[in-house]
């Protein structure tokens, strides 16, 4: 099958035709295939004075050389990319998470109301809960004594003084998930020797 000298097709069968190799990485003596070796350099393996590398497809896709607006640069040989990934706290979307609170039994507190005068203050208001009796609290007389006023009291706006804190337990795990888009395999195959590429 003819081609050009470093050219790489996609081939369906389950062997390389004559002039042809497998892309799987394998290092050829450079003595051998100088026009290839011309091409390749030692871009894909080998030490570059003996052997060189051909690309090594084997589980692999190809992508372009240079840098397309917006994205990062590629040069030849440049090998990268994951087929499982596990996502790090840090490349998860901002996010919060709810922490429902309820009471198991109901709150209790104390107060103490003062309710006394100095005994030199004839009615002792605003020092009690409640309103004046009005005078004569103490007296000679053997008459009914004057009842103490009563009234309500409705306690409101009560601040809690008991503060605690709330741990939110981490969910989820480490397992990879597949990074891999929908792929057919096929064979890469590349030129060793035919026509060689002419510059113009």
């Amino acid at each position: 099958m003819d081609g050009t000298v470093g050219e790489i097709r996609l081939f369906a069968a389950g062997f390389a035709p004559r002039s042809w190799a497998f892309c799987q990485g394998q290092l050829l003596p450079l003595n051998r295939y100088t026009a290839l070796y011309a091409i390749l350099g030692s871009n894909f393996g080998g030490n570059g004075t003996s052997t060189f590398g051909l690309p090594d497809f084997s589980g692999r896709t190809a992508i372009g050389v240079g840098q397309a607006p917006g994205l990062s640069p590629y040069v030849v040989g440049q090998q990268g990319g994951s087929v499982n990934v596990t996502i790090l706290s840090g490349e998860m979307a901002a996010h919060n998470h709810s922490s429902p609170v309820s009471l198991s039994s109901p709150g209790s507190g104390t107060a103490t109301l003062y309710g006394s005068n100095s005994g030199d203050s004839v009615t002792p208001g605003g020092n009690y809960i409640g309103t004046d009796g009005g005078l004569g609290l103490f007296t000679t007389d053997t008459s009914t004594p004057v009842a103490m006023a009563t009234t309500s009291l409705d306690v409101t706006n009560v601040a809690a003084s008991k503060l605690t804190s709330v741990t939110l337990a981490a969910t989820g795990g480490t397992t990879p998930h597949n990074n891999m888009q929908p792929y057919l395999t096929l064979n890469y195959i590349i030129c060793m020797t035919g026509n060689f590429p002419a510059r113009n």
